[in-house]
């Protein structure tokens, strides 16, 4: 049997990976344009994010990019 362990990162360290500020990542999740796995409670809680969506988010952008520069 497989395990395959999911890696939470915060929106800080999401930010990082998608080169944003961490505001822009907490509003886009917000706004449902980013996934997330959980946020804390009260109005500032904090939004957990799954890396591999992430890190999947970055791939897809790239790849998006690069077919526009084909194009």
């Amino acid at each position: 049997m497989t395990s395959t362990r999911q890696v939470l990162i915060s929106a800080k360290e999401a930010a990082a990976i998608l080169t944003e500020d961490p505001r822009s990542v907490q509003r886009k999740a917000k706004a449902g344009v980013i996934p997330f796995v959980a946020k804390l409670p009260g109005a500032k809680g904090a939004y957990i994010f799954d890396m591999e969506e992430i890190q999947a988010i970055v791939r897809e952008r790239r790849a998006e990019a690069a077919a526009k520069r084909a194009a």
